[in-house]
């Protein structure tokens, strides 16, 4: 009886020390936009948004206060670390679409609508 109690409680104790360490498949960064951009046909203004990496679907989801797109994304790592997060844009007729991100302190470069 002893052992059975000893036991559960140390394949417990593992189960909650292992339980943090876990990923989600899921990453939350804060990018700044210095001017608007499209994304999927929705504009974000200037400013601060918050980019969630879904490294499961292969999706990222860019937020700005009420406005928020999902987007197929091709997530990879390169060699080196960025130095800043740079968010690329291409021009469209006239219009600014977020192409990439590049996350600045990771080395993780996010191509939007691959």
């Amino acid at each position: 009886m002893v052992k059975k109690l000893v036991l559960i409680f140390a394949v417990l104790a593992i189960a909650a020390a292992v339980a943090g360490t876990l990923p989600t498949g899921h990453s939350n960064y804060k990018i700044t936009l210095f001017r608007p951009a499209l994304l999927n046909g929705t504009e974000f203004k200037a400013g601060d948004c918050v980019l969630t990496l879904n490294f499961v679907d292969s999706k990222a989801t860019l937020t700005q206060g009420k406005t928020s797109v999902v987007a197929p994304a091709k997530i990879e790592s390169v060699d080196q670390k960025f130095d800043v997060t740079a968010v690329r844009l291409n021009s469209d007729g006239g219009k600014q679409n977020i192409g990439a991100i590049e996350i600045g302190g990771t080395k993780t470069r996010v191509t939007l609508n691959p």
